[in-house]
This record gives C-alpha cells, sequence and structure tokens, in this order.
C-alpha cells in the first residue's frame, strides 16, 4: 500500500470513528427524550391529582424522586387554593428516606398554611410511606389495610471511617422517625423502639387506631 493509500485509509478510518462517536451521542439523546416522554406518560396515565376540585392527590408507588414531583404539585395546589382541604391517597410500600422526609415537610408545611391534611391508606404503606400517612392532620386506614415500620437499613461499604459514618446517618434518620411516630401517635418512645427494632413490625387497621397512628378506620 502507498503512503498516499495509507493517509487516506487512516483518514478514512478517523472520519469512520467521528461518525460513530457522533451516532452514540445523538443515541444517547434520543434515549434520554424517550425517558423523559416516559416519565411525562407515566405522570399522565398515573396522574398525581386525582381531583382538582377536592385536592385529592395519590401516591402510589415507591417513595423515590417521583415524591418531590408530587410536592411540588400539592404546594402549587395549595398556593392557588388557599385554606381547602387537601387529600392523599396511600398505597406503597415504602422507599427512600430523605425523599420522603422531603414530602412530609410540604404536607406539615401545607397544614400550618391552614389546609387540612387528610391521608388515608388504602391497601398497605410500608416503612415511609407509613411516615407520610402520619403528616396527616385526618388519617383514615381501611378495614382490611396494613402499615409497616422497621429499622432503616444501611448500605455502607468501603473503609471502616466510612461505614461508621454512614451507620451513624442512619441512626440520625431512625431517631427523625421514631420522633415523628412519638409526636404524632399516641406511643411512646419504648413502644416504637420494642416494636421495630430487630423486628418488621405490621399494624393491622384496629392496632394502628389504637395507638393513635389512625384517626378512624374508614
Amino acid at each position: 500500500m502507498t503512503d498516499t493509500a495509507k493517509k487516506e485509509h487512516k483518514r478514512q478510518l478517523k472520519a469512520l470513528e467521528l461518525r460513530e462517536q457522533e451516532i452514540s451521542v445523538a443515541k444517547a439523546e434520543i434515549d434520554l427524550e424517550i425517558r423523559l416522554l416516559d416519565r411525562v406518560r407515566h405522570n399522565h396515565q398515573h396522574g398525581l391529582l386525582l381531583d382538582s376540585n377536592t385536592g385529592t392527590f395519590r401516591l402510589e408507588d415507591a417513595v423515590y424522586s417521583e415524591v418531590l414531583s408530587l410536592g411540588t404539585a400539592m404546594q402549587r395546589w395549595g398556593d392557588a387554593h388557599p385554606g381547602a382541604p387537601l387529600t392523599l391517597y396511600i398505597f406503597s410500600p415504602g422507599g427512600s428516606v430523605l425523599h420522603g422526609l422531603a414530602l412530609y415537610d410540604t404536607l406539615r408545611t401545607l397544614s400550618r398554611e391552614g389546609h387540612e391534611i387528610t391521608t388515608v391508606i388504602r391497601g398497605f404503606a410500608g416503612s415511609m410511606a407509613s411516615v407520610l400517612f402520619l403528616a396527616g392532620d385526618v388519617r383514615k386506614i381501611g378495614a382490611e389495610s396494613i402499615i409497616h415500620q422497621h429499622e432503616p437499613s444501611s448500605m455502607a461499604y468501603g473503609k471502616l471511617s466510612e461505614m461508621t459514618d454512614a451507620n451513624e446517618f442512619v441512626k440520625t434518620l431512625f431517631e427523625k422517625i421514631t420522633r415523628i411516630y412519638v409526636d404524632r401517635t399516641s406511643m411512646t418512645r419504648t413502644t416504637f423502639r420494642k416494636k421495630t427494632v430487630g423486628k418488621e413490625w405490621h399494624a393491622e387497621a384496629a392496632e394502628a387506631l389504637a395507638l393513635g397512628l389512625a384517626t378512624e378506620i374508614a
């Protein structure tokens, strides 16, 4: 192969590599757009707002980043309807404590702004979802529904100091959850810890009512 042919061959290879990079970037952009469209479609099909007239919302998924959108939708609805009551239906296995605390704070803020918050469990409220249930001023649980709570888990790994810091943070989160339960129910700290430390606690409607988790069975 002559030098000229070699140069041409290298030029063609370089052009091909650039083209492959362009295709890769375009594919990544298309994938991102598809994911965004899927989320929009999901929010449309499984709308956060059930009834714009009564301010009825729902949480029917795990507690992760989507609840931030739910909190924003609630806050906007509350701003547009000063003092109007707001209802949140819950069917959720729980999830991220930090995402859940963001929504919990939003609900309690709306309550302090004059909105009566009603939370309703239909089926199951597990872990962080049960904490969100406690954000309601009025808390209704279906007769056959169940509340679940347990110790938070840590996924810490790495150096001993890093795992120690992570475990201390998990203890802080569990302390927050404990305080919410004690403040928002008739349970003492001792009672709550006995039911959840090293255990999986499942409370049916009657127990939830007796311990002040729910204000009524409905």
